[in-house]
């Protein structure tokens, strides 16, 4: 779906009238990531870290309407592994399991009840494969970051001091990055090339 947008957005520019001095083809875009030497450590921690940010306590998801379908959309939809899960969840009646759900957290509505469940069950190599989070070790790290590369983001932001994720992991992610991950994209050779 980025790719798609960053498309539609570069497209678009070629018939702009800039309302200041020029227009820009720049495109940046927000992510939560992590880099650990543990690559099923680090991609968990991103993951909860990601969760936590999009939690329906949050003043930026609270009052708005269908944003859980349209994170659910932006990242690729329910995954095969929980379309019957997920399609149980929506046609529930039973009332044992609709309790046994409930008790769980996981709401049986159609629509945001639904899809923030489905978010609630995204794992994080699903996360992390889908480029969702930038996470895991150094290698998974620079995959994810070329995979950014070539869909046409020129820059991305990574969101790693979150609530979850605590200051001496933050800063032992960035220096990893610093020294395995950022030096492979330096000389435009992409995360190929050291």
């Amino acid at each position: 779906m980025l790719a798609e947008q960053v498309k539609v957005y570069r497209d678009a520019l070629k018939n702009v009238n800039p309302v200041g001095a020029f227009a820009t083809e720049f495109w940046g875009n927000n992510v939560h990531a992590y880099c650990g030497t543990d690559n099923d450590e680090a991609r968990e921690l991103a993951a909860l870290s990601m969760k936590t940010f999009f939690g329906p306590d949050k003043p930026y998801i609270a009052g708005r309407i269908g944003a859980y379908e349209e994170l659910l959309e932006a990242w690729g939809g329910v995954p095969d592994h929980l379309q019957a899960d997920f399609g149980r969840w929506l046609r529930q009646s039973d009332e044992a399991h609709r309790a046994q759900a409930e008790e769980s957290g996981i709401s049986l509505d159609a629509g945001p009840g639904a899809a923030r469940a489905a978010i609630a069950q995204l794992d994080a190599n699903t996360l992390a494969d889908r480029g969702v989070i930038i996470a895991g070790d150094p290698d998974s790290c620079a995959t994810a970051v070329q995979m950014y590369e070539d869909i046409g983001v020129d820059q991305v932001m990574m969101i790693m001091q979150t609530e979850t994720i605590p200051h001496e992991k933050v800063m032992s992610s960035i220096e990893l990055f610093g020294k395995e991950v950022i030096p492979r994209f330096r000389n435009g050779n992409g995360g190929n090339g050291k």
